[in-house]
């Protein structure tokens, strides 16, 4: 491509208006979806102390960096959905800056302006620096280590470039194990470097690179044998555990992951052909742009590796452990606009190249909308009129009276209950007790009051039981109870029960109470 006759002022002003038009899409209705599961857990925990959180994260699947920096952000903005999301929006705008001055260092600044537009309205970019997890600091953190990567490649002798590497790296680690699959992208680069230019010495073989890599791993090692005890002490690696919910591997699974991250939906609702197709062009002249970069530093075949091995290593690896989710490889999608601002940028026709822009811009544009109605196909339904949780928390705060219990038909919906919660009642979970591995490890200080295994221990005395279900669900109530009330609430159903009078003709209990202040009512 043909460098743009545009001055410098003019340049630096389409970049600002590709950073704020990133800003305005990430902000937009930033607070509709309703506080899924998984967000909800993410202030919870964040509510905490720094300590809670470093203590009862050594329990969870993630480590505790993004959810450190969430409790100083609530600190100073609260809890509010819009407040709690604001930081992964900011963190996602940065990540669009990055994004341009990735592919300004590979290509040239028009392949830049292309993939910062790309990147600014991008559907699973957006999705989640709208959302209250470490994703996108996990994503922003690993594009910012393989920009410090590639300036070290260029320049060995700069050791601060690799000091940088190593700082960011880290901290990526902290934020999500799954920095690995970058670490295995960005060794296989340099091998591949090192195979390409014979005559050159290999930057494998630095000692520098070396003691890069010792001091991540020593940075690290406080959290190797918690992730050790985690995998191995639990049964999240079968098929019976925590990731026995992901669907295997399909040969419908990378096309639809190219989808998703373009559009927001896996594609399965269009013609097969056209399903798997298009993302298949796109792979097979990825694999060619790297196959034929014949530059120095081989940077376009660092960003082919960067988006494509980790999705490889994750299909595979799934084969076995069913694990492929877009959200695990999302650092690694966030690649794909600048592959494609690369083919684009080798394309010769001027028609073609624009036609090509308007097309991709258009389905992503496609893919915005469907964002925006909360229809979106990534991470399940947060669309709120489907789960109405602030709506039902009004309605149980203002109808409900001392005595009253709340519980919740599983873990489910649980955190998104006690988010939204207004009521002083302390809702409680109907299951067995958790082990403490993973999102429950925050709820096992008050485990006693919390969890509730069979219905019939809840006392008589007339005491009133708000049931927070599914109306498909057909859950065995004891015979004694009376049914006061039924309200639906989307795919949810509310119902109010009655427990039998007591015998001795006491009343009603003082329901179970928690001291633990991250369970307070949002009114509190």
């Amino acid at each position: 491509m043909s460098a743009i006759g545009v001055s410098r002022a003019g340049r630096i002003a389409i970049w600002l208006f590709i950073i704020a038009l990133a800003s305005a899409i990430r902000f937009y209705r930033l607070g509709d979806p309703f506080v899924w599961n998984d967000e909800a857990f993410s202030v919870l925990l964040g509510r905490h102390s720094p300590a809670f959180i470093w203590l009862h994260t050594a329990s969870d699947i993630h480590p505790p960096f993004y959810y450190e920096l969430l409790h100083g952000w609530m600190l100073l903005w609260g809890d509010s959905p819009f407040a709690i999301r604001s930081m992964s929006a900011l963190l996602g705008v940065a990540g669009v800056a990055l994004g341009i001055w990735l592919t300004h260092l590979v290509a040239n600044r028009n392949a830049a302006l292309v993939a910062g537009l790309m990147l600014a309205l991008l559907p699973i970019a957006v999705r989640y620096s709208q959302e209250a997890r470490m994703y996108t600091l996990m994503a922003l953190l690993l594009i910012a280590a393989t920009i410090a990567l590639f300036y070290w490649v260029r320049q060995p002798g700069k050791y601060g470039f690799l000091l940088a590497y190593v700082l960011l790296m880290s901290a990526s680690f902290y934020t999500h194990y799954l920095t690995t699959m970058c670490v295995i992208a960005h060794w296989g680069y340099l091998g591949v470097l090192a195979l390409r230019n014979p005559q050159t010495p290999s930057l494998l073989r630095r000692l520098p690179w070396w003691l890069a890599n010792v001091a991540i791993v020593v940075a690290y090692l406080p959290w190797l044998y918690t992730l050790w005890s985690v995998l191995g002490g639990s049964d999240v690696l079968t098929l019976k555990g925590s990731m026995g919910w992901i669907a295997g591997v399909t040969l419908g699974t990378l096309p639809s992951a190219y989808w998703r991250a373009l559009t927001a939906t896996s594609g399965e609702a269009l013609f097969y052909p056209l399903q798997i197709v298009p993302p298949l062009v796109i792979l097979i002249l990825t694999i060619r742009l790297a196959l034929k970069d014949r530059s120095q530093y081989q940077l376009p075949t660092a960003i082919v590796i960067y988006t494509s091995l980790p999705l490889m290593v994750f299909l595979l690896i799934s084969l076995v452990l069913p694990i492929f989710m877009e959200r695990y490889v999302f650092f690694s999608l966030m690649g794909l606009p600048v592959v494609l601002a690369l083919l684009l940028d080798n394309l010769r026709g001027k028609v073609l190249k624009l036609t090509l822009i308007l097309l991709l811009v258009s389905l992503e544009v496609i893919g915005l909308r469907t964002l925006y109605s909360q229809r979106e196909d990534l991470d399940g339904n947060r669309n709120r009129g489907d789960f109405p949780f602030e709506e039902m928390a009004t309605y149980i705060a203002r109808s409900s009276i001392p005595g009253d219990r709340l519980v919740v038909d599983g873990s489910l919906w649980f955190f998104s209950v006690i988010y939204y919660n207004e009521s002083p009642i302390l809702p409680q979970l109907h299951r067995n007790i958790d082990s403490g591995i993973g999102s429950s490890t925050v709820l096992m200080p008050s485990a006693a009051q919390i969890y509730i295994s069979d219905l019939a221990l809840l006392p008589d005395g007339n005491c009133r039981v708000w049931w927070v279900g599914r109306s498909s669900e057909g859950t065995l109530f004891p015979g004694s109870w009376k049914l006061l009330s039924e309200r639906p609430m989307g795919t949810m159903d509310l119902r109010l029960f009655q427990t039998a009078p007591n015998p001795t003709g006491a009343g009603c209990p003082a329901p179970a109470t928690s001291s633990d202040a991250a369970l307070r009512p949002r009114s509190a």
